[in-house]
Protein backbone atom coordinates (compact mmCIF):
# COMPACT_ATOMS: atom_id res chain seq x y z
CA UNK A 1 0.00 0.00 0.00
CA UNK A 2 1.24 3.49 -0.85
CA UNK A 3 -0.04 6.56 1.01
CA UNK A 4 0.31 9.65 -1.17
CA UNK A 5 1.54 13.15 -0.43
CA UNK A 6 -1.92 14.66 -0.14
CA UNK A 7 -2.89 12.44 2.78
CA UNK A 8 0.56 12.61 4.38
CA UNK A 9 0.42 16.42 4.51
CA UNK A 10 -3.12 16.57 5.87
CA UNK A 11 -2.14 16.45 9.54
CA UNK A 12 -5.61 15.74 10.88
CA UNK A 13 -6.04 12.75 8.60
CA UNK A 14 -2.43 11.59 8.77
CA UNK A 15 -2.46 11.31 12.55
CA UNK A 16 -5.29 8.77 12.29
CA UNK A 17 -3.08 6.50 10.13
CA UNK A 18 -0.69 4.38 12.19
CA UNK A 19 2.06 1.92 11.32
CA UNK A 20 3.11 -1.14 13.31
CA UNK A 21 6.22 -3.30 13.35
CA UNK A 22 6.47 -6.37 15.60
CA UNK A 23 9.25 -8.74 16.55
CA UNK A 24 7.53 -12.08 17.19
CA UNK A 25 8.19 -12.02 20.94
CA UNK A 26 5.65 -9.40 22.02
CA UNK A 27 7.64 -6.22 21.36
CA UNK A 28 6.74 -3.64 18.78
CA UNK A 29 7.42 -0.24 17.22
CA UNK A 30 4.55 2.03 16.26
CA UNK A 31 3.53 5.62 15.59
CA UNK A 32 1.47 7.66 13.15
CA UNK A 33 2.70 7.96 9.56
CA UNK A 34 3.97 11.50 10.25
CA UNK A 35 5.93 10.39 13.32
CA UNK A 36 3.69 12.19 15.81
CA UNK A 37 3.10 9.94 18.79
CA UNK A 38 -0.58 10.29 19.65
CA UNK A 39 -0.64 7.47 22.21
CA UNK A 40 1.46 6.84 25.30
CA UNK A 41 1.86 3.36 23.79
CA UNK A 42 3.61 4.68 20.68
CA UNK A 43 7.35 4.25 20.51
CA UNK A 44 10.23 3.39 18.22
CA UNK A 45 11.30 0.55 20.51
CA UNK A 46 8.76 -1.03 22.86
CA UNK A 47 10.48 -4.28 23.90
CA UNK A 48 8.86 -7.17 25.77
CA UNK A 49 11.23 -7.76 28.67
CA UNK A 50 9.49 -11.00 29.69
CA UNK A 51 8.32 -12.20 26.26
CA UNK A 52 5.60 -11.83 25.24
CA UNK A 53 4.78 -9.44 28.12
CA UNK A 54 6.62 -6.90 30.28
CA UNK A 55 6.56 -4.15 27.66
CA UNK A 56 8.22 -0.79 28.25
CA UNK A 57 8.50 2.25 26.02
CA UNK A 58 12.28 2.39 25.89
CA UNK A 59 12.88 4.67 22.90
CA UNK A 60 10.06 7.07 22.10
CA UNK A 61 11.38 8.46 18.82
CA UNK A 62 14.28 9.91 16.88
CA UNK A 63 14.19 13.63 16.11
CA UNK A 64 15.92 14.15 12.76
CA UNK A 65 17.40 17.38 11.40
CA UNK A 66 18.70 17.39 7.82
CA UNK A 67 21.21 19.99 6.56
CA UNK A 68 21.49 20.63 2.84
CA UNK A 69 23.15 23.56 1.06
CA UNK A 70 23.18 25.75 4.16
CA UNK A 71 19.53 25.10 5.07
CA UNK A 72 18.05 22.91 7.78
CA UNK A 73 14.95 20.73 7.56
CA UNK A 74 13.34 18.86 10.43
CA UNK A 75 11.60 15.56 9.68
CA UNK A 76 9.95 14.95 13.03
CA UNK A 77 6.52 15.97 14.24
CA UNK A 78 5.33 16.36 17.84
CA UNK A 79 2.21 17.61 19.54
CA UNK A 80 3.04 19.81 22.51
CA UNK A 81 0.48 21.42 24.82
CA UNK A 82 -0.03 24.45 22.58
CA UNK A 83 1.81 23.73 19.36
CA UNK A 84 2.81 21.21 16.72
CA UNK A 85 6.59 21.28 16.36
CA UNK A 86 8.45 20.51 14.25
CA UNK A 87 6.26 20.07 11.20
CA UNK A 88 8.19 17.49 9.25
CA UNK A 89 5.00 16.16 7.70
CA UNK A 90 5.19 19.10 5.30
CA UNK A 91 8.17 17.33 3.68
CA UNK A 92 6.58 13.88 3.59
CA UNK A 93 6.02 12.67 0.01
CA UNK A 94 4.75 9.15 0.60
CA UNK A 95 4.62 6.21 2.99
CA UNK A 96 4.63 2.57 1.93
CA UNK A 97 4.09 -0.51 4.10
CA UNK A 98 5.88 -3.23 2.15
CA UNK A 99 8.09 -5.02 3.09
CA UNK A 100 8.12 -2.75 6.17
CA UNK A 101 7.33 0.96 6.75
CA UNK A 102 9.25 3.24 4.38
CA UNK A 103 8.91 7.03 4.49
CA UNK A 104 9.90 9.32 1.62
CA UNK A 105 10.77 12.98 2.38
CA UNK A 106 11.49 15.79 -0.08
CA UNK A 107 13.88 18.37 1.38
CA UNK A 108 15.19 20.95 -1.05
CA UNK A 109 16.18 18.97 -4.11
CA UNK A 110 16.99 15.82 -2.12
CA UNK A 111 14.80 12.75 -1.64
CA UNK A 112 15.43 11.04 1.70
CA UNK A 113 14.04 7.62 2.49
CA UNK A 114 13.68 6.24 6.01
CA UNK A 115 13.27 2.49 6.54
CA UNK A 116 12.04 1.00 9.86
CA UNK A 117 11.88 -2.69 10.70
CA UNK A 118 12.20 -5.03 13.69
CA UNK A 119 14.28 -8.22 13.32
CA UNK A 120 12.27 -11.29 14.26
CA UNK A 121 12.99 -12.62 17.72
CA UNK A 122 14.97 -9.56 18.86
CA UNK A 123 14.01 -6.59 21.03
CA UNK A 124 15.48 -4.26 18.45
CA UNK A 125 14.46 -1.64 15.89
CA UNK A 126 16.57 -0.85 12.83
CA UNK A 127 16.24 2.58 11.21
CA UNK A 128 18.05 3.35 7.95
CA UNK A 129 18.29 6.71 6.14
CA UNK A 130 19.33 7.03 2.50
CA UNK A 131 19.51 10.04 0.21
CA UNK A 132 19.96 10.77 -3.49
CA UNK A 133 22.06 13.86 -2.59
CA UNK A 134 24.92 14.47 -0.17
CA UNK A 135 23.30 15.61 3.08
CA UNK A 136 24.16 15.70 6.75
CA UNK A 137 21.67 14.49 9.34
CA UNK A 138 21.46 14.82 13.09
CA UNK A 139 19.51 12.11 14.92
CA UNK A 140 18.48 12.78 18.52
CA UNK A 141 17.00 9.89 20.57
CA UNK A 142 14.14 10.73 22.93
CA UNK A 143 13.99 8.33 25.87
CA UNK A 144 10.95 7.37 27.97
CA UNK A 145 12.00 4.10 29.65
CA UNK A 146 8.78 3.37 31.53
CA UNK A 147 5.94 0.88 31.66
CA UNK A 148 3.92 1.28 28.48
CA UNK A 149 0.69 1.89 30.40
CA UNK A 150 2.16 4.97 32.11
CA UNK A 151 3.90 8.26 31.29
CA UNK A 152 7.06 9.83 32.67
CA UNK A 153 7.89 13.37 33.79
CA UNK A 154 11.10 15.29 34.44
CA UNK A 155 13.03 13.76 37.32
CA UNK A 156 16.49 13.95 38.80
CA UNK A 157 16.92 10.19 39.09
CA UNK A 158 17.70 9.75 35.40
CA UNK A 159 21.27 9.05 34.38
CA UNK A 160 22.76 11.85 32.27
CA UNK A 161 25.89 10.01 31.11
CA UNK A 162 26.25 7.69 28.12
CA UNK A 163 28.91 5.06 27.56
CA UNK A 164 30.45 5.51 24.12
CA UNK A 165 31.82 2.45 22.35
CA UNK A 166 33.01 1.75 18.83
CA UNK A 167 30.01 2.77 16.70
CA UNK A 168 27.66 2.04 19.60
CA UNK A 169 26.14 3.90 22.54
CA UNK A 170 25.19 2.20 25.81
CA UNK A 171 22.69 4.08 27.93
CA UNK A 172 21.17 2.94 31.23
CA UNK A 173 18.64 5.59 32.27
CA UNK A 174 17.82 4.30 35.75
CA UNK A 175 19.59 2.03 38.21
CA UNK A 176 18.37 -1.53 37.90
CA UNK A 177 16.93 -0.99 34.42
CA UNK A 178 18.22 -2.78 31.32
CA UNK A 179 20.63 -0.94 29.05
CA UNK A 180 19.54 0.62 25.78
CA UNK A 181 22.13 0.02 23.06
CA UNK A 182 22.20 2.16 19.93
CA UNK A 183 24.59 0.78 17.34
CA UNK A 184 25.18 3.26 14.53
CA UNK A 185 27.07 3.96 11.34
CA UNK A 186 30.27 6.01 11.82
CA UNK A 187 29.28 9.41 13.13
CA UNK A 188 29.80 11.97 15.89
CA UNK A 189 28.00 11.74 19.24
CA UNK A 190 27.50 14.91 21.28
CA UNK A 191 26.48 14.31 24.89
CA UNK A 192 24.32 17.36 25.61
CA UNK A 193 21.69 15.68 27.72
CA UNK A 194 18.46 17.54 28.52
CA UNK A 195 14.68 17.10 28.85
CA UNK A 196 11.93 17.93 26.38
CA UNK A 197 8.72 18.97 28.12
CA UNK A 198 4.97 18.55 27.68
CA UNK A 199 4.47 16.19 24.79
CA UNK A 200 0.73 15.68 24.46
CA UNK A 201 -0.87 12.43 23.32
CA UNK A 202 -4.19 13.36 21.79
CA UNK A 203 -5.66 9.83 21.77
CA UNK A 204 -5.00 9.48 25.50
CA UNK A 205 -6.53 12.92 26.04
CA UNK A 206 -9.63 11.74 24.21
CA UNK A 207 -9.72 8.58 26.34
CA UNK A 208 -9.59 10.66 29.53
CA UNK A 209 -6.21 9.27 30.56
CA UNK A 210 -2.88 10.81 31.49
CA UNK A 211 -1.86 12.45 28.22
CA UNK A 212 1.23 14.61 28.92
CA UNK A 213 4.80 13.38 29.08
CA UNK A 214 8.38 14.67 29.32
CA UNK A 215 11.11 12.87 27.40
CA UNK A 216 14.87 12.80 27.93
CA UNK A 217 17.57 13.09 25.30
CA UNK A 218 21.06 11.83 26.27
CA UNK A 219 22.61 13.52 23.22
CA UNK A 220 22.66 13.53 19.44
CA UNK A 221 24.39 11.67 16.63
CA UNK A 222 25.52 13.43 13.44
CA UNK A 223 26.22 11.71 10.13
CA UNK A 224 27.10 12.51 6.53
CA UNK A 225 24.97 10.61 4.02
CA UNK A 226 26.62 10.51 0.63
CA UNK A 227 24.46 10.34 -2.49
CA UNK A 228 23.02 6.85 -3.06
CA UNK A 229 24.47 5.71 0.26
CA UNK A 230 22.84 5.12 3.66
CA UNK A 231 23.42 5.23 7.40
CA UNK A 232 21.71 3.08 10.02
CA UNK A 233 20.94 2.92 13.73
CA UNK A 234 19.97 -0.22 15.66
CA UNK A 235 18.30 0.41 19.01
CA UNK A 236 18.13 -2.73 21.14
CA UNK A 237 17.59 -4.13 24.61
CA UNK A 238 19.57 -7.24 25.53
CA UNK A 239 22.74 -8.33 23.78
CA UNK A 240 24.09 -5.47 21.61
CA UNK A 241 23.77 -5.88 17.87
CA UNK A 242 26.68 -4.75 15.71
CA UNK A 243 25.92 -2.15 13.05
CA UNK A 244 27.67 -4.40 10.50
CA UNK A 245 24.71 -6.80 10.86
CA UNK A 246 22.23 -4.31 9.39
CA UNK A 247 22.13 -5.65 5.82
CA UNK A 248 22.00 -9.27 6.99
CA UNK A 249 19.14 -8.54 9.40
CA UNK A 250 17.21 -6.69 6.70
CA UNK A 251 17.62 -9.44 4.12
CA UNK A 252 16.69 -12.16 6.60
CA UNK A 253 13.56 -10.27 7.59
CA UNK A 254 12.51 -9.62 3.99
CA UNK A 255 12.94 -13.31 3.17
CA UNK A 256 11.06 -14.39 6.30
CA UNK A 257 8.11 -12.14 5.51
CA UNK A 258 8.04 -13.26 1.91
CA UNK A 259 8.00 -16.92 2.96
CA UNK A 260 5.11 -16.30 5.36
CA UNK A 261 2.94 -15.23 2.46
CA UNK A 262 3.44 -18.56 0.69
CA UNK A 263 1.08 -20.41 3.05
CA UNK A 264 -1.99 -19.02 1.29
CA UNK A 265 -2.49 -20.40 -2.20
CA UNK A 266 -5.28 -18.02 -3.18
CA UNK A 267 -4.21 -15.46 -5.79
CA UNK A 268 -5.77 -12.45 -4.09
CA UNK A 269 -4.19 -9.21 -2.93
CA UNK A 270 -6.53 -8.88 0.05
CA UNK A 271 -5.75 -12.41 1.22
CA UNK A 272 -2.05 -11.61 0.93
CA UNK A 273 -2.52 -8.45 3.01
CA UNK A 274 -4.40 -10.38 5.70
CA UNK A 275 -1.72 -13.08 5.77
CA UNK A 276 1.01 -10.47 6.19
CA UNK A 277 -0.96 -8.76 8.94
CA UNK A 278 -1.59 -12.04 10.77
CA UNK A 279 2.15 -12.57 11.10
CA UNK A 280 2.42 -9.57 13.41
CA UNK A 281 0.20 -11.20 16.03
CA UNK A 282 1.89 -14.60 16.34
CA UNK A 283 4.48 -14.61 19.11
CA UNK A 284 6.47 -17.11 21.12
CA UNK A 285 5.64 -17.95 24.73
CA UNK A 286 8.27 -19.88 26.64
CA UNK A 287 10.28 -22.63 24.99
CA UNK A 288 8.94 -23.78 21.62
CA UNK A 289 5.39 -22.59 22.35
CA UNK A 290 3.34 -19.97 20.54
CA UNK A 291 0.43 -17.67 21.23
CA UNK A 292 -1.50 -14.81 19.62
CA UNK A 293 -1.41 -11.22 20.83
CA UNK A 294 -5.00 -10.08 21.35
CA UNK A 295 -4.31 -6.60 20.01
CA UNK A 296 -1.67 -3.90 19.76
CA UNK A 297 -0.70 -1.67 21.37
CA UNK A 298 -1.84 -2.65 24.87
CA UNK A 299 -3.11 -6.25 24.96
CA UNK A 300 -1.07 -9.34 25.71
CA UNK A 301 -2.32 -12.84 24.82
CA UNK A 302 -5.88 -13.70 25.88
CA UNK A 303 -7.32 -17.21 25.78
CA UNK A 304 -10.65 -16.26 24.23
CA UNK A 305 -9.07 -14.10 21.53
CA UNK A 306 -6.32 -16.59 20.77
CA UNK A 307 -8.68 -19.45 20.02
CA UNK A 308 -11.22 -17.41 18.12
CA UNK A 309 -8.37 -16.16 15.94
CA UNK A 310 -6.34 -19.37 15.68
CA UNK A 311 -8.08 -20.92 12.64
CA UNK A 312 -7.71 -17.85 10.45
CA UNK A 313 -4.30 -16.74 11.68
CA UNK A 314 -2.55 -20.12 11.62
CA UNK A 315 -4.57 -22.81 9.83
CA UNK A 316 -5.68 -20.89 6.74
CA UNK A 317 -2.11 -19.61 6.41
CA UNK A 318 -0.57 -23.09 6.74
CA UNK A 319 1.20 -22.47 10.05
CA UNK A 320 0.21 -25.81 11.54
CA UNK A 321 3.24 -26.22 13.81
CA UNK A 322 2.54 -22.89 15.45
CA UNK A 323 -1.14 -23.77 15.84
CA UNK A 324 -0.14 -26.93 17.69
CA UNK A 325 2.30 -24.93 19.82
CA UNK A 326 -0.52 -22.56 20.80
CA UNK A 327 -2.80 -25.41 21.79
CA UNK A 328 -0.02 -26.93 23.89
CA UNK A 329 0.91 -23.59 25.49
CA UNK A 330 -2.58 -23.05 26.86
CA UNK A 331 -3.06 -26.73 27.67
CA UNK A 332 -0.22 -26.52 30.19
CA UNK A 333 -1.95 -23.56 31.85
CA UNK A 334 -5.41 -25.15 32.03
CA UNK A 335 -6.66 -25.28 35.62
CA UNK A 336 -9.90 -26.79 36.90
CA UNK A 337 -11.05 -27.11 33.32
CA UNK A 338 -10.49 -23.43 32.60
CA UNK A 339 -8.19 -21.99 29.95
CA UNK A 340 -6.65 -18.69 31.14
CA UNK A 341 -8.49 -15.56 30.12
CA UNK A 342 -5.19 -13.72 29.98
CA UNK A 343 -1.58 -13.74 31.10
CA UNK A 344 -0.86 -10.46 32.97
CA UNK A 345 1.90 -8.09 31.90
CA UNK A 346 4.13 -8.57 34.91
CA UNK A 347 4.12 -12.32 35.40
CA UNK A 348 1.45 -12.58 38.07
CA UNK A 349 -0.87 -15.59 38.27
CA UNK A 350 -2.93 -16.04 35.12
CA UNK A 351 -6.53 -14.82 35.17
CA UNK A 352 -9.19 -17.50 34.75
CA UNK A 353 -12.28 -15.26 34.61
CA UNK A 354 -13.62 -16.50 31.26
CA UNK A 355 -16.38 -19.03 30.74
CA UNK A 356 -15.93 -19.25 26.96
CA UNK A 357 -12.12 -19.46 26.54
CA UNK A 358 -12.17 -23.21 27.26
CA UNK A 359 -15.01 -23.79 24.81
CA UNK A 360 -13.30 -21.78 22.07
CA UNK A 361 -10.20 -23.88 22.82
CA UNK A 362 -12.13 -27.05 21.97
CA UNK A 363 -13.48 -25.40 18.81
CA UNK A 364 -9.91 -24.52 17.78
CA UNK A 365 -8.75 -28.11 18.38
CA UNK A 366 -11.57 -29.30 16.12
CA UNK A 367 -10.52 -26.92 13.35
CA UNK A 368 -6.87 -27.99 13.79
CA UNK A 369 -7.87 -31.61 13.26
CA UNK A 370 -9.96 -30.66 10.21
CA UNK A 371 -6.83 -29.23 8.59
CA UNK A 372 -4.16 -31.66 9.79
CA UNK A 373 -5.92 -34.96 10.68
CA UNK A 374 -3.20 -35.16 13.32
CA UNK A 375 -5.07 -36.81 16.19
CA UNK A 376 -1.93 -38.70 17.35
CA UNK A 377 -0.19 -35.34 17.67
CA UNK A 378 -2.73 -34.04 20.20
CA UNK A 379 -3.52 -37.29 21.99
CA UNK A 380 -0.86 -37.03 24.69
CA UNK A 381 -0.89 -33.31 25.54
CA UNK A 382 -4.20 -31.85 24.38
CA UNK A 383 -6.84 -34.58 24.49
CA UNK A 384 -6.54 -34.97 28.31
CA UNK A 385 -7.07 -31.21 28.64
CA UNK A 386 -10.24 -31.38 26.58
CA UNK A 387 -11.61 -34.20 28.74
CA UNK A 388 -10.76 -32.16 31.83
CA UNK A 389 -12.64 -29.14 30.44
CA UNK A 390 -15.78 -31.16 29.77
CA UNK A 391 -15.68 -32.83 33.18
CA UNK A 392 -15.25 -29.59 35.11
CA UNK A 393 -17.81 -27.67 33.08
CA UNK A 394 -20.33 -30.44 33.64
CA UNK A 395 -19.62 -31.13 37.32
CA UNK A 396 -18.67 -27.58 38.37
CA UNK A 397 -15.70 -25.23 38.51
CA UNK A 398 -14.94 -21.59 39.38
CA UNK A 399 -17.57 -18.85 39.45
CA UNK A 400 -20.51 -21.21 39.61
CA UNK A 401 -19.85 -22.69 36.17
CA UNK A 402 -21.68 -26.01 35.86
CA UNK A 403 -24.28 -27.92 33.88
CA UNK A 404 -27.83 -27.76 35.24
CA UNK A 405 -30.21 -30.72 35.25
CA UNK A 406 -31.33 -29.77 31.74
CA UNK A 407 -27.76 -30.13 30.47
CA UNK A 408 -27.21 -26.42 29.84
CA UNK A 409 -24.33 -24.39 31.28
CA UNK A 410 -24.98 -21.75 33.90
CA UNK A 411 -22.25 -19.39 35.08
CA UNK A 412 -21.56 -16.25 37.05
CA UNK A 413 -21.58 -14.98 40.57
CA UNK A 414 -20.85 -11.74 42.39
CA UNK A 415 -19.05 -8.95 40.56
CA UNK A 416 -17.30 -11.05 37.93
CA UNK A 417 -17.67 -10.77 34.16
CA UNK A 418 -17.18 -14.11 32.43
CA UNK A 419 -18.31 -13.60 28.84
CA UNK A 420 -16.69 -11.46 26.16
CA UNK A 421 -18.95 -8.55 27.20
CA UNK A 422 -16.60 -8.00 30.13
CA UNK A 423 -16.40 -4.22 30.66
CA UNK A 424 -15.82 -3.46 34.33
CA UNK A 425 -14.83 -0.43 36.42
CA UNK A 426 -13.77 -1.19 39.96
CA UNK A 427 -16.44 -3.49 41.35
CA UNK A 428 -19.04 -2.42 38.81
CA UNK A 429 -19.74 -5.03 36.10
CA UNK A 430 -21.60 -3.35 33.27
CA UNK A 431 -22.85 -6.52 31.55
CA UNK A 432 -22.74 -9.36 34.10
CA UNK A 433 -24.93 -11.82 32.11
CA UNK A 434 -25.10 -14.22 35.09
CA UNK A 435 -27.09 -17.36 34.39
CA UNK A 436 -27.19 -19.03 30.98
CA UNK A 437 -25.61 -16.92 28.21
CA UNK A 438 -26.82 -18.04 24.81
CA UNK A 439 -23.43 -18.26 23.05
CA UNK A 440 -21.91 -20.24 25.93
CA UNK A 441 -24.54 -22.92 25.54
CA UNK A 442 -24.20 -22.91 21.76
CA UNK A 443 -20.45 -23.46 22.25
CA UNK A 444 -21.08 -26.14 24.89
CA UNK A 445 -23.40 -28.09 22.59
CA UNK A 446 -20.95 -27.71 19.70
CA UNK A 447 -18.04 -28.94 21.86
CA UNK A 448 -19.94 -32.04 22.95
CA UNK A 449 -20.94 -32.93 19.38
CA UNK A 450 -17.40 -32.33 18.17
CA UNK A 451 -15.86 -34.58 20.82
CA UNK A 452 -18.44 -37.31 20.29
CA UNK A 453 -17.35 -37.43 16.65
CA UNK A 454 -13.62 -37.36 17.44
CA UNK A 455 -13.82 -40.06 20.11
CA UNK A 456 -16.03 -42.41 18.09
CA UNK A 457 -13.17 -44.57 16.82
CA UNK A 458 -10.71 -44.27 19.72
CA UNK A 459 -12.97 -44.29 22.78
CA UNK A 460 -16.54 -45.41 21.92
CA UNK A 461 -17.77 -45.34 25.51
CA UNK A 462 -16.67 -41.74 25.99
CA UNK A 463 -18.10 -40.81 22.58
CA UNK A 464 -21.48 -42.19 23.64
CA UNK A 465 -21.29 -40.20 26.90
CA UNK A 466 -20.60 -36.95 25.00
CA UNK A 467 -23.35 -37.74 22.51
CA UNK A 468 -25.86 -38.18 25.33
CA UNK A 469 -24.84 -34.89 26.98
CA UNK A 470 -25.13 -33.09 23.64
CA UNK A 471 -28.58 -34.56 22.94
CA UNK A 472 -29.89 -33.40 26.32
CA UNK A 473 -28.45 -29.89 25.84
CA UNK A 474 -29.92 -29.61 22.34
CA UNK A 475 -33.34 -30.86 23.45
CA UNK A 476 -33.56 -28.13 26.09
CA UNK A 477 -31.83 -25.30 24.22
CA UNK A 478 -34.91 -24.20 22.29
CA UNK A 479 -37.20 -24.45 25.32
CA UNK A 480 -34.91 -22.20 27.35
CA UNK A 481 -33.71 -19.70 24.76
CA UNK A 482 -36.32 -19.37 22.02
CA UNK A 483 -38.14 -16.02 22.09
CA UNK A 484 -41.46 -16.51 20.32
CA UNK A 485 -42.30 -12.81 20.41
CA UNK A 486 -39.05 -11.79 18.72
CA UNK A 487 -38.67 -14.93 16.60
CA UNK A 488 -35.07 -15.11 17.79
CA UNK A 489 -33.03 -16.20 20.81
CA UNK A 490 -32.87 -14.64 24.26
CA UNK A 491 -29.43 -13.27 25.06
CA UNK A 492 -29.20 -14.69 28.56
CA UNK A 493 -31.56 -16.49 30.90
CA UNK A 494 -30.94 -15.79 34.59
CA UNK A 495 -32.73 -15.94 37.90
CA UNK A 496 -34.74 -12.87 36.93
CA UNK A 497 -35.93 -14.48 33.72
CA UNK A 498 -34.84 -14.11 30.09
CA UNK A 499 -33.06 -11.06 28.68
CA UNK A 500 -34.87 -10.24 25.43
CA UNK A 501 -32.45 -7.52 24.26
CA UNK A 502 -31.23 -8.16 20.71
CA UNK A 503 -27.51 -8.92 20.81
CA UNK A 504 -25.18 -10.64 18.33
CA UNK A 505 -24.35 -13.47 20.75
CA UNK A 506 -27.22 -15.54 19.38
CA UNK A 507 -25.56 -15.78 15.96
CA UNK A 508 -23.17 -18.43 17.32
CA UNK A 509 -26.11 -20.83 17.59
CA UNK A 510 -26.13 -20.68 13.78
CA UNK A 511 -22.49 -20.14 12.79
CA UNK A 512 -20.97 -23.07 14.68
CA UNK A 513 -20.73 -26.35 12.79
CA UNK A 514 -23.12 -28.11 15.17
CA UNK A 515 -26.24 -26.04 15.79
CA UNK A 516 -28.92 -26.86 18.37
CA UNK A 517 -31.50 -25.14 16.12
CA UNK A 518 -33.51 -26.49 13.21
CA UNK A 519 -32.98 -24.77 9.81
CA UNK A 520 -36.12 -22.64 10.12
CA UNK A 521 -35.04 -21.16 13.46
CA UNK A 522 -31.48 -20.70 12.18
CA UNK A 523 -32.85 -18.56 9.34
CA UNK A 524 -35.00 -16.57 11.78
CA UNK A 525 -31.95 -15.79 13.95
CA UNK A 526 -29.93 -14.63 10.94
CA UNK A 527 -32.81 -12.44 9.74
CA UNK A 528 -33.21 -10.89 13.20
CA UNK A 529 -29.53 -10.11 13.59
CA UNK A 530 -29.34 -8.72 10.06
CA UNK A 531 -32.39 -6.53 10.57
CA UNK A 532 -31.39 -5.07 13.94
CA UNK A 533 -27.60 -5.23 14.19
CA UNK A 534 -25.88 -5.35 10.80
CA UNK A 535 -23.85 -2.28 9.78
CA UNK A 536 -21.31 -1.78 6.96
CA UNK A 537 -18.47 -2.44 9.44
CA UNK A 538 -19.88 -5.36 11.41
CA UNK A 539 -22.52 -6.18 13.99
CA UNK A 540 -23.67 -3.83 16.72
CA UNK A 541 -23.25 -5.34 20.18
CA UNK A 542 -26.63 -4.02 21.36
Amino acid sequence: MLINKELCRDLEQATTCEWLETNGIGGYASSTIVGMNTRRYHGLLVPALSPPVGRIVALSSYQETVRLKGRTYELGCNQYRNAVHPQGYRHLEYVQDTPYPIFGYKVGDALIRKHIFMPHGKNATVVTYESDRDVSIEVRPLIAFRDYHHTTRHNDAINTSTEIGSNVLHYTPYEGQPTLHIAHSPGLFVCDSFWYYDFEYQVERYRGLDAVEDLFSPGSLSFLIEAAQSISLIASIGDPIRIEQTDQLRQEEIERRSARGSGVTVEDDFATTLTRAADAYIVTRGDNLSTIIAGYPWFSDWGRDTFIALPGVTLVTGRFDQAAAMLKAFSTACDQGMIPNRFPDHGETADYNSVDASLWYIHAVGRYLDYTKDFPGIEADIWPTIKEIIRHFHDGTRYGIHADKDGLITAGEGNVQLTWMDAKCGDVVFTPRHGRPVEINALWHHALRLLAERAATTDPARAEHYHTLAAVAAANFVDVFWNDDGNCLFDCVGDDGPDARIRPNQIFAVSLEHSPLDPQRQRAVVDCVKRHLLTPVGLRTL
